[in-house]
């Protein structure tokens, strides 16, 4: 029985109908951040690629450029930890007492559980992303040793990534 106002057609499932429009757009617009925020370094390397060309040692500057994107994973992977850190801090203590549950409700209450604050979490994704963006800074700097210039802005734009990141992880 469906109530008059239900807005689900008879071919909709229910969590197809509680989509909202609203939700949908909040949706696309997070990965499509996501995806621009993992992109950046990309276009700065076709960027570059563009407006200095080539030079006379193309494979130095290729090279060059390629080390410094991989000088930026630990922020990548500290953005990715992140993001995954409050299913696990908020939900991951709480596997025992959930799994007995069904088959022993008695027993689930004496399991031991555990479960992060908010707060708690946030500190400990803004840390991660703190140490993500120190390790992608140290690592331009060893790569980029003679060019001062080249590992201090692309430092700088290591800090402004782990920044927006974080933004984006606590969205």
């Amino acid at each position: 029985m469906s109530h008059p106002a239900d807005p689900a057609t008879p071919g909709q499932s229910t969590w197809q109908a509680q989509l909202s429009f609203a939700r949908l757009v909040g949706i696309v617009a997070v990965s499509c951040a996501v995806i621009v925020a993992l992109a950046l370094p990309a276009g700065a390397f076709l960027l570059v690629r563009h407006q200095r060309g080539w030079g006379r040692r193309p494979e130095v500057a290729a090279s060059r450029l390629r080390l410094s994107l991989y000088a930026l994973l630990p922020l990548l992977w500290a953005l990715m930890l992140a993001d995954h850190l409050p299913l696990g801090m908020a939900e991951g203590g709480l596997v025992l007492p959930v799994s007995a549950a069904p088959w022993w409700p008695e027993l689930a209450g004496w399991l031991p559980a555990w479960s992060a604050d908010g707060h708690v979490i946030a500190f400990c994704q803004s840390l991660v992303v703190a140490v993500g963006v120190a390790g992608s800074v140290v690592l331009l700097r060893r790569l980029l040793q003679p060019l001062r210039w080249g590992w201090l802005a692309l430092g700088w734009l290591a800090v402004g990534l782990g920044a927006g990141g974080r933004w984006l992880v606590a969205g």
